[in-house]
């Protein structure tokens, strides 16, 4: 539900930009300018969300998303922890991204890609059950965490645009809890969390 009013804000907005981008800026610097805006709506492994934008420079931009939800196992659909075999569920994500988005090339058909860094502020948990029963979770957060990525952003027209994000997500050290309460380190490869998202974008 909390995506559904996130979704419907973007909407709004998305309704409010395209009466008011035609006129003067509202903000009255022309640095500032509504034209340098962009709301966007993502699907992929960090979860379902939308994302604003803002260029700073012609080939720089500071995006901040948020995301969160059910989605495929992304380190397959079960974890084995001291012998014991758990199904892993991914129904309980939910994270901030702050990401500037930089393009080094200036061709016309290189200047879609970006160089992406910045940081996820996570508090998700990854529920493990035996049986249909939950037994335990791997939570991650509240926590900010380091990105690196890449991603392919080209526009559609003037306006609309589409992206395709692929990076990582560094979440240091993992641990598994169980219900009573009892922590178990898991393997190196659930230090790191890849990013893989598609989303649409609108460009005031």
């Amino acid at each position: 539900m909390k995506t559904l009013r996130i979704l419907a804000v973007t909407a709004a907005v998305f309704a409010a930009g395209s009466t008011f981008a035609q006129g003067p800026s509202l903000l009255g610097d022309p640095a500032l300018s509504l034209s340098n805006v962009s709301v966007g709506v993502e699907a992929g492994t960090t979860g379902y969300g939308v994302n604003f934008g803002y260029d700073v420079l012609p080939n720089t931009s500071l995006n901040i998303g948020w995301a969160g939800g059910s989605v495929p196992s992304v380190h397959g659909g079960s974890i084995n922890i001291e012998h014991d075999k758990y199904k892993t569920d991914y129904s309980q994500l939910q994270n901030t991204s702050i990401v500037i988005k930089y393009s080094p090339f200036t061709q016309q058909y290189l200047s879609a890609t970006n160089i992406q860094f910045g940081t996820y502020i996570q508090d998700s948990a990854i529920r493990l059950s035996q049986g249909g029963v939950q037994v335990g979770k791997v939570s991650t957060g509240p926590s900010v965490n380091p990105y690196l990525g890449f991603g392919f952003a080209p526009k559609l027209d003037a306006h609309w645009g589409a992206n395709l994000d692929l990076g990582v997500i560094y979440n240091g050290k993992q641990k598994a809890e169980d219900t009573s309460g009892n922590e178990t380190v898991l393997a190196d490869q659930y230090r790191w969390y890849p990013v893989a998202k598609a989303g649409v974008s609108y460009h005031f």
